[in-house]
């Protein structure tokens, strides 16, 4: 049987709650790159410095990799639009299709209700609720 009134804080003091979690003096890539960036040279040049130069240098000889690179990082990527043509049913209620299913086997009758019938009186039936809460 689970204890229906857990402890707020499962770990007693000292106790790590993710023993196998990261290992002390875990340095994290990003980090590492950064701080390989900010490195200068004899020149006072940071090697951020030196491979946008380079970047600049390869745009100017033609590599188009390069000049989209660089136009990626200045001006943004270009927009990609998607057009999707497709006539899908699309259940907005999704347990309606089960539910008039269900309903046409127990009267034997077709049942013409639309998902938006539905929503309504859910919307409807949370506005009378909210009411009768009011009142009681």
């Amino acid at each position: 049987m689970t204890n229906p009134n857990p402890p707020a804080n499962p770990w007693k003091p000292g106790q790590s709650g993710n023993p196998g979690g990261r290992p002390k003096g875990y340095i994290r890539f990003a980090d590492a790159l950064k701080r390989q960036l900010a490195k200068t040279d004899r020149r006072d040049k940071t090697n951020i410095e030196k491979i946008a130069e380079k970047a600049v240098a390869l745009a100017m000889k033609g590599d188009m990799d390069a000049i989209r690179w660089i136009a990626d990082r200045t001006d943004g990527k270009v927009a990609q639009s998607i057009q999707v043509d497709s006539q899908q049913t699309v259940h907005v209620v999704p347990w309606l299709p089960a539910l008039k299913e269900s309903a046409e086997l127990l009267t034997g009758e077709a049942i013409d209700v639309e998902a938006t019938d539905v929503e309504m009186q859910v919307e409807v039936d949370a506005v009378m609720r909210g009411v009768d809460d009011a009142d009681g």
